[in-house]
């Protein structure tokens, strides 16, 4: 209750921008919200659930603990959403671990809060509040009979106790659990920052704080970064890497674009780049067909960085063992997505888009874009990556073929990953896993029938979409979202192995007489977003 009342104080206090919001949003942003306030407020009672019903920690003297627990916990929340409401007054986001950073500098930060906010009547404010809660404390905890709980009770306070705890924490009733990245639902500011808890946002955000760029290097080596790539028009007053150029093609109508991601698609198991066992005869007869790139690579071995190094433009740089997607600071980025006037936008991942925060990465970012995930399929879940690739592809196909076009579509494969589960498809017959194939860069039989099953239901979608009036308007884009390491594969460079970002990029369209091409260039999923503008 408290915390739902700090959260309509926070709509009040900024209600010039707050107000501005539809009703939709202001009702999205605190179903949300309350959903957040819940977990916190779980995570603070949990102690006292657990703890209060034992023998050994009952008496005044435990009692006075607990009031000094309630009291220094409701003090410490009230600091945060107090400093939340300055920090969003000051930068117009609710409070993060940035924050840390700027008390570095603490004389100067004290002067800057002393000399911009009320901070006599602030801190007297949050006293007398404080005052007003452990008068209620003290009054709640007067209702307490002294009387110890029988065990039979005790242990039902228990159960349920740990399922309302686990239920709100998880928060959510999918795969993955409720994230910050539920919270950016919009690419609408104001609903995003109404839906924040301050203290969960801090918190998240805390061990992102060092992921920050170094404007000293960046003046350093402008220049140079500049001159490599043909940058004409250099500004070094705001370092900008801008870049324009005019495409070569001209179309009669907008294009459609559908971007295909391979789960782990390293090209040595190809048979276009020399597997003799034939394991990807569909992508073979594509790239035949197809501009080719035989030298591309993605930034980083992980399926949500390549998302968003593809997506962005940009390297995945985090330096944890995350993506970028998964970054608090890093959710507005400007996608050439939204440059696509007009054009219908989708997102099509088998399982829950919640993994890797990626769902919010995508909303975050794209205006309007739709979501298609698990729950949202009429086609069964298969395992923990949701439906299969040949239902992903059947579903993709099924809405594409009623859409009106220009539309740009994104489709993330996961069927090429443990636990490698493979549906009863007809037309799909599994290989007898030998030798060869080993030697030739598969693991076992499980790892080879489910890479040539993703070749399959590749296949089949290009097969069906050829029927359909989309296809001869559409410009169908297939990469590896990463590559991966076999023994059989000899490094590439000495020491250096590239196999894990080796991966290969087509891009086929006959219907816009595309003509087959192989490039040998060095190319990046970096660059992709900048070729499909071109």
């Amino acid at each position: 209750l408290i915390l739902t009342l700090f959260r309509f104080g926070f709509y009040l206090f900024f209600l010039d921008e707050m107000g501005k919001l539809s009703a939709e949003y202001v009702l999205n942003s605190f179903i949300i919200g309350l959903r957040f306030d819940a977990r916190l407020s779980a995570v603070i009672v949990l102690p006292y659930l657990l703890l209060s019903p034992l023998p050994f920690v009952k008496g005044e003297w435990m009692q006075k603990i607990w009031k000094v627990y309630w009291i220094i916990v409701f003090s410490a929340i009230l600091c945060f959403y107090i400093a939340d409401l300055g920090y969003y007054s000051y930068l117009n986001t609710r409070l993060d671990a940035s924050i840390i950073g700027l008390a570095k500098n603490m004389i100067i930060s004290a002067s800057m809060v002393w000399e911009t906010y009320p901070v006599i009547p602030i801190t007297l404010f949050m006293a007398v509040l404080i005052w007003g809660f452990s008068k209620l404390v003290n009054q709640i905890h007067s209702l307490n009979n002294g009387k110890i709980i029988g065990s039979k009770r005790f242990v039902w306070i228990y159960i349920f106790s740990i399922i309302i705890f686990l239920g709100i924490v998880y928060g959510k009733w999918s795969r993955y659990p409720f994230r910050w990245s539920d919270a950016f639902y919009s690419t609408n500011h104001s609903a995003n920052q109404l839906a924040i808890n301050p203290v969960l946002y801090f918190l998240n955000t805390y061990s992102w704080k060092e992921e920050i760029y170094d404007l000293k290097k960046v003046r350093k080596y402008y220049d140079i970064v500049s001159d490599y790539m043909e940058i004409t028009n250099k500004d070094t007053s705001i370092f900008s890497f801008r870049k324009k150029f005019k495409t070569k093609y001209q179309f009669s109508k907008e294009p459609n674009v559908i971007i295909i991601f391979l789960e782990t698609f390293p090209i040595y198991k190809i048979g276009y780049f020399g597997n003799p066992l034939n394991p990807t005869p569909n992508f073979d007869t594509i790239a035949r067909n197809s501009i080719l790139f035989s030298n591309f690579y993605v930034p980083k071995f992980s399926t949500a960085g390549s998302v968003f190094s593809a997506m962005t433009g940009l390297p995945d740089v985090s330096t944890t063992n995350k993506s970028s997607t998964r970054d608090p600071f890093a959710h507005k980025q400007h996608l050439l997505l939204n440059d696509l006037k007009g054009y219908k936008k989708h997102f099509f991942i088998g399982g829950s888009a919640n993994w890797g925060d990626i769902g919010g990465f995508f909303r975050g970012n794209i205006d309007q874009i739709t979501i298609h995930e698990e729950g949202t399929y009429s086609a069964s879940e298969i395992n923990a990556w949701g439906i299969s690739d040949y239902d992903l592809f059947m579903e993709t196909h099924k809405i594409l073929k009623e859409e009106q076009e220009p539309f740009i579509s994104v489709i993330l494969t996961a069927g090429h990953h443990p636990p490698f589960s493979i549906p009863d498809i007809d037309g799909f017959e599994h290989t007898l896993f030998t030798k060869e194939h080993q030697i030739n860069g598969f693991s076992h039989s499980k790892d080879l029938n489910a890479f040539t099953f993703m070749d399959f239901s590749l296949g089949k979608f290009i097969q069906l979409a050829k029927q359909e009036k989309y296809f001869d308007n559409t410009i169908f884009l297939i990469l590896g979202d990463h590559g991966s390491g076999h023994p059989s594969q000899p490094n590439l460079f000495g020491a250096l192995s590239l196999h894990n970002f080796h991966v290969p990029l087509i891009i086929f369209s006959p219907g816009l007489n595309l003509q087959h091409k192989e490039i040998s260039d060095i190319a990046s999923s970096i660059d992709l977003m900048p070729t499909i503008m071109g």
